[in-house]
């Protein structure tokens, strides 16, 4: 494999992990912006977004891709 090509393959997985951080960072202030509309519509949003926050494999993508930005 040449240099240029492995290059862009590190370049594609780094870009893939920060959009999965900006991804989450939206969603977790989104969270967070939601209480100013209320108690009751935090409470909707967390209830929303917990199936995605809680799953498995999105807390293991999530920590792969933090660590990878380390």
């Amino acid at each position: 494999m040449e240099d240029s090509d492995l290059n862009r393959k590190w370049r594609r997985l780094h870009l893939s992990s920060g959009v999965l951080i900006g991804l989450f960072l939206i969603a977790h202030m989104a969270n967070h912006v939601a209480m100013f509309w209320g108690q009751e519509a935090h409470i909707a949003m967390m209830e929303t977004l917990r199936p995605f926050y809680r799953n498995m494999l999105a807390e293991t993508l999530l920590m792969l891709a933090l660590a990878w930005h380390i």
